[in-house]
């Protein structure tokens, strides 16, 4: 009897460590079911959520509307050329900030001159040039082309008549139009965060320009080009002028864009200050011109020698450059109102 159960024993122990070993597997086999059940509903979801996420792929291209009412597609371009000086800069603006001027391989032709151009010495990595012939641009072989609404027409046309995607900027007649813009080119170019930075700062400094003026006495100014002409309502300069809290002194004539003043009107106006575009070293020797020409040594702003002469490429900008000028005029204009007491 002793020598059965010592035969058994071993049996028994075996059968409860087979036992052991079963329960074993079916609590991993339980486990392995549980995380495989994880697995496929992450996976669910993350296809769900792939569905569901908008792409930015040639087949969802975004459609923008352009000066000639016109829809352009935009589907990411990585060859874009600018042939338009407001172009250039915005462009070449919002691809610096996204690490992605590769994108931009050609600017106008007057982009390269620092008289006009903001971004004269910013282009060594740009080869490519836009003018009045359309050969080269048969050979960069852009999939976006960026002209203005003054661009010559027969130049959109030659550059649409190829085939080429061509949107046409337009609206230039506001500080809200430049920012308006910027959110237009981003929208195009599909980088629409960068654009709405860009915006918002210039909006940002605007709006500070802006509050600080108000304290100040509203004085008038005219802006003042060797040709006579000047630049009235619906003018970035107009615009500028009310940010600043100043009279344009042009808009008493009720006259719009860039009318041509004779000298007897610009006597009845009479403004304290004379804007002009150019050369600061130019104002002792434009000063001097204007005081020996009979009628024009009677005004105000010359027997005072309140001359202001702001850069060319920052006054007549229409891109977020054209904040220089307005800082600039701030500057040059106002602390004169509080160093005289009238503030």
């Amino acid at each position: 009897m002793t020598t059965r159960k010592k035969a058994e024993k071993p049996m028994i122990q075996q059968e409860k460590t087979c036992q052991k070993i079963k329960g074993l597997r079916s609590k991993h086999s339980n486990k392995l079911v549980k995380n495989l059940k994880k697995i496929a509903c992450i996976y669910l979801t993350f296809c769900i959520f792939a569905i569901q996420t908008p792409s930015f792929s040639k087949a969802q291209a975004k459609t923008v509307r352009d000066s000639r009412n016109r829809l352009v597609k935009s589907d990411h371009p990585m060859r874009i050329a600018t042939g338009a000086l407001a172009a250039d800069e915005i462009i070449l603006e919002i691809l610096s900030r996204s690490n992605s001027r590769k994108r931009l391989i050609a600017v106008s032709t007057i982009a390269e001159n620092p008289e006009y151009s903001n971004i004269s010495n910013e282009l060594q990595h740009i080869k490519g040039r836009i003018g009045s012939e359309t050969e080269s641009i048969i050979t960069l072989k852009p999939d976006l082309v960026i002209l203005a609404s003054y661009n010559r027409p027969e130049l959109i046309s030659r550059i649409e008549s190829m085939g080429i995607k061509t949107f046409v900027l337009g609206n230039f007649s506001s500080l809200n139009d430049i920012k308006t813009n910027i959110m237009l080119l981003g929208n195009l170019i599909d980088e629409v965060e960068t654009a709405k930075k860009i915006a918002d700062e210039f909006s940002k400094e605007l709006d500070k320009i802006e509050k600080k003026s108000k304290k100040n006495v509203r004085i008038s100014c005219l802006n003042w080009t060797p040709g006579g002409t000047t630049m009235a309502k619906g003018t970035i300069f107009d615009d500028i002028l009310k940010t600043i809290n100043v009279e344009n002194a042009a808009n008493k004539f009720s006259v719009r864009g860039w009318p041509k003043l004779s000298l007897e009107k610009v006597l009845e106006l009479n403004p304290k200050y004379i804007i002009s575009a150019g050369n600061s070293s130019e104002k002792e020797l434009i000063l001097r011109s204007l005081r020996g020409s009979l009628g024009w040594n009677d005004l105000a702003a010359v027997k005072s020698g309140n001359l202001i002469i702001i850069p060319k490429h920052h006054l007549t900008s229409t891109s977020h450059h054209i904040l220089k000028a307005v800082k600039q005029l701030y500057a040059k204009i106002h602390p004169t109102i509080s160093n005289s007491g009238k503030k």
